[in-house]
């Protein structure tokens, strides 16, 4: 049987996803520090394209897919790789790529783009989606959802036709109780493969 990492193409010589779609939760060091560093690995593993998905309204302390160019390209001025995809993506201005380095004529990296969910909750119904993430998820074979709201509350026990990632931490000790045997602050790192 092949490691969770052999799964996700993370071991030597694998081939990559062609789109990822990472579901982000919380606004601050969860995106800064979790999911763009996350991003960026998949990025430079050589995942064709990675799509941000991000709530169209505000929920508690949520990123939104209207915030999220702006924390992009903040750290695309640290980092070329997420620089080049965000370029590639369209998300960086005309003005800040002419202050980088000139490099968007040569640039030949993968897309990286924000699309809205279409809700304005700490949880999703994957049945009642945005029409462009409906499109973009399409052709994904890698899901990665995060946060107790989306990957435990709504989609613990939903199965995908691609690969999927559930990530949280659990911060209610009955739903710890119930669904991983566990305790209050728990993580969860759930791999499912395509099924």
């Amino acid at each position: 049987m092949s490691s969770k990492r052999e799964c996700l193409g993370l071991e030597t010589g694998s081939l990559p996803h062609r789109r990822a779609l990472l579901f982000v939760d919380n606004s601050g060091a969860d995106i800064v520090l979790g999911m763009l560093p996350l991003a960026r690995e998949l990025l430079r593993r050589g995942t064709e394209e990675v799509v941000l998905v991000a709530n169209s309204l505000p929920a508690l302390n949520d990123v939104t897919a209207m915030e999220l160019p702006d924390i992009v390209a903040e750290a695309a001025k640290h980092c070329d790789i997420l620089r080049r995809a965000a370029e590639a993506g369209g998300l960086l201005v005309d003005a800040m790529i002419n202050t980088l380095d000139g490099s968007k004529e040569n640039s030949s990296s993968v897309p990286l783009m924000v699309v809205e969910n279409g809700c304005g909750s700490p949880c999703i119904d994957l049945r009642q989606v945005s029409s462009e993430l409906a499109a973009a998820a399409k052709d994904a074979d890698l899901i990665i959802l995060e946060g107790m709201g989306r990957s435990l509350h709504t989609n613990y026990n939903a199965r995908f036709k691609c690969d999927a990632l559930k990530l949280a931490m659990v911060k209610n000790q009955r739903l710890a109780e119930k669904l991983i045997k566990g305790n209050i602050y728990d993580c969860v790192c759930r791999y499912e493969p395509a099924s």
